[in-house]
């Protein structure tokens, strides 16, 4: 059942690459090379911090590491929904609530020579009215 996911979402051949490009590291999930391509851009390219992590300047300019991993929770939710029905040969009762919904997430770490510091950082709001949505999704089954 994992393979035929995991095949349906990504194709016959799934690769993970590490790259740098100036001091960044960069680990790109994906089979495809435009993807690796334009996200090698975005890095090289700089630009401005975006702004759920600008709060985090300070910790990623004076740590060694710094990693941050974002990841919008209802976005992967929705897009895992054909890949299931595919996988699965039948349609994912109810799921049909979750399409569009957005839960941005973002999990960071950051050492120093003295001092580890990790979190997560989401929008309790948004939390709040996700939950919400599994609770009538659980009651519709």
């Amino acid at each position: 059942e994992v393979e035929k996911m995991i095949t349906a979402l990504y194709g016959d051949s799934l690769v993970l690459t590490f790259a740098k490009t100036g001091g960044t590291g960069i680990m790109v999930l994906g089979a495809d090379d435009a993807l690796m391509v334009n996200a090698m851009g975005r890095v090289a390219a700089g630009g401005k911090i975006p702004d759920e992590l600008a709060r985090l300047g300070d910790l990623a300019a004076n740590s060694n590491p710094f990693l941050s991993y974002g990841i919008d929770m209802g976005e992967m939710i929705s897009t895992m929904i054909p890949v299931l029905e595919k996988s699965m040969g039948a349609p994912a009762m109810g799921m049909e609530m979750f399409e569009g919904v957005h839960l941005p997430m973002n999990i960071y770490f950051g050492a120093t020579k003295t001092m580890w510091t990790t979190g997560i950082m989401v929008d309790l709001i948004q939390v709040s009215e996700f939950v919400q949505m599994i609770s009538i999704f659980d009651q519709e089954l």
